[in-house]
């Protein structure tokens, strides 16, 4: 750990994961590389064993640790509000707050809204007065706030010390799709605490014109990075998987690798396998970060068509496991903007396709367009589809292979895409 009178640069994150957004651990790295100190100031916030080897990286726990068995998305508000105040509110994190026809449940929803917005807020000034108290005397250059609990922080301590903040922006909210209070009072600081920041990275084009119009910020101030690996392609073949489960060379491994959740379609992969042909096998991994609910509801088809790996590896040694795949799946529910632009968004397609996994996805326009360009997979309309695309796949095997490092060179590298960030920082230093 550094001390001293050195630059430094802060990052802010509040329930959001760190421990398995390549974004931000890529992000850390590559600003550690230009020179800087950089700390992350985490509560709520997912890291599993995700461990920083860079002596100019540090990670500050603010509050409790985030509670690593339960994904739902209610797991973080009932880590900050006392049990009878939850269940005074009841439901209110899971109701709409749109729609409302009667005059009673308008102004219910009204006065929940601000029930949970002030504990909101009180949350936010606990997370904001323990990094202060962290931050001491030492000399930042730069704060990132990630999503809007980070931006909140970063905003106001870098107002009262002159520092410039960047958004970073992971998870489009558009207000046309919110159904709960929480993702409104979420959606209403974001435009608040963005209008104060020096500028912006979200994940691609059409998701800054988006932002743009919602949160009422300059286009031109926006920078688009996508979710990506980094380092250099991964051209071994590994037997991780193939040991792990006792399979032989004849079985043909297709791999869903990450959250093990409805929006993923997990359950529905695991079906599809079912009809699968002999010796092609689903291999469902996650990276450590599940609802074990969900886990007991898909153990139902564990067998020789299914198998569940819940033990997770660290990200160094991410790329070897991938590799011991044959294909990558990454399938996403169709709830919104946020996953139909997933082209831009997805951790999985960027380290399958290092890996030189081809890959299956959905056929959302975006993500097909890529797909075709590069001849690096298929797209299907649902996990019904897979055994075809699997079988189209096998058939040009060898080329697609070789399409996905040239796509994951070219368009998901980190370093490469990181680059206008690391220009745009270096205007900050020159004021």
């Amino acid at each position: 750990m550094c001390s001293g009178n050195v630059d430094r640069i802060g990052i802010f994150i509040h329930e959001y994961g760190l421990g398995n957004s390549p974004t931000l651990m890529n992000s850390g790295y590559v600003l550690a590389e230009m020179g800087f100190v950089i700390d992350y100031f985490i509560s709520k916030t997912f890291v599993g064993d995700q461990v920083f080897s860079h002596p100019r990286i540090t990670i500050h726990q603010i509050d409790e640790k985030h509670d690593e068995s339960d994904s739902s998305i209610g797991s973080c508000v009932k880590k900050f509000i006392p049990t009878p105040v939850r269940n005074l509110l009841g439901n209110m994190y899971t109701r709409s707050t749109v729609l409302k026809k009667n005059i009673l449940d308008k102004l219910l929803c009204e006065k929940r809204t601000v029930e949970y917005e002030t504990l909101y807020l009180k949350d936010m000034e606990r997370y904001v007065h323990k990094a202060v108290e962290i931050i001491g005397v030492r000399n930042y250059k730069l704060f990132f706030g990630v999503e809007t609990g980070g931006l909140i922080a970063a905003a106001r301590i870098g107002k009262e010390r002159g520092i410039p903040v960047i958004y970073y922006n992971l998870e489009l909210r558009l207000s046309s799709e919110i159904q709960t209070i929480r993702e409104g009072v979420i959606k209403k600081y974001e435009k608040v605490s963005n209008a104060s920041a020096a500028c912006t990275i979200t994940l691609d084009e059409e998701r800054a014109l988006l932002l743009a119009e919602e949160n009422g910020i300059d286009l031109k101030d926006i920078l688009c990075v996508p979710v990506c690996a980094d380092g250099p392609r991964f051209t071994d073949k590994t037997d991780i998987l193939r040991k792990r489960f006792n399979l032989s060379r004849n079985d043909k491994i297709i791999l869903y690798a990450g959250f093990l959740c409805e929006w993923a379609m997990t359950e529905e992969l695991a079906r599809a396998a079912f009809s699968w042909p002999e010796n092609r096998v689903l291999v469902l991994h996650s990276h450590g970060y599940h609802d074990p609910g969900f886990i007991k509801k898909i153990k139902k088809y564990e067998g020789d068509k299914v198998k569940i790996s819940l033990d997770p590896v660290s990200y160094k040694e991410l790329p070897a496991f991938l590799s011991s795949a044959d294909i990558g799946i990454a399938l996403y529910k169709n709830l919104g903007k946020n996953l139909t632009l997933i082209r831009s968004a997805s951790g999985k397609l960027a380290h399958y396709l290092k890996s030189g996994l081809p890959v299956i996805t959905n056929n959302y326009p975006g993500m097909k367009s890529l797909i075709d360009a590069y001849q690096c997979g298929e797209c299907v309309n649902s996990p019904g589809d897979i055994n075809a695309a699997m079988e189209a796949i096998f058939k040009n095997y060898e080329a697609m292979r070789r399409n996905t490092f040239m796509c994951y060179e070219e368009n998901y590298m980190f370093s490469k895409q990181f680059e206008k960030v690391v220009e745009k920082i270096k205007t900050f230093l020159t004021v």
